[in-house]
């Protein structure tokens, strides 16, 4: 009887080790290496639309509206966080940085630009006119990815 027990004793020790995969791990030695390369591909590209103002506009008129799109010209996804927009120029002479105010910049993107020169379309940025004597002007924008 005694015999019976200890057999049984050992297999349920036995049980455990194996069914117990944490322990089992615990227990486990080794070492192991792993390589993979990475390439960090080029950078996406982003080409935006310009602000343009009429002859009779207002500082009082809604902001006008413009788009960026990005490009991704790698055979992978890439990811773009934010789309800023700082302003360029300006087609009439005298007219600065402060004649104008761009809303909607930053932009949060938080989405992956398809791969094979697949393009996003980022809306919600737009200019507003602030001085009045820069009606009649085209404002152009630089637009940085991160």
């Amino acid at each position: 009887m005694h015999r019976i027990s200890v057999v049984m004793a050992m297999g349920v020790v036995a049980l455990l080790v194996w069914g117990n995969p944490a322990h089992a791990y615990v227990l486990s030695t080794g070492t192991g290496s792993r390589t993979a390369s990475v390439t960090s591909g080029q950078l996406l590209t982003v080409t935006g639309s310009t602000a343009v103002f009429g002859s009779n506009a207002k500082t009082s008129d809604p902001p006008v509206a413009v788009s960026a799109v990005l490009s991704n010209p790698n055979n992978f996804r890439r990811w773009a966080h934010t789309v800023t927009a700082v302003f360029s120029g300006s087609s009439k002479s005298g007219c600065t940085a402060s004649a104008y105010q761009i809303n909607g910049s930053p932009r949060t993107v938080n989405t992956a630009v398809p791969h094979g020169n697949g393009t996003l379309t980022v809306s919600g940025i737009s200019v507003s006119l602030v001085n009045s004597g820069c009606k009649g002007s085209t404002v152009t924008l630089a637009y940085v990815v991160t």
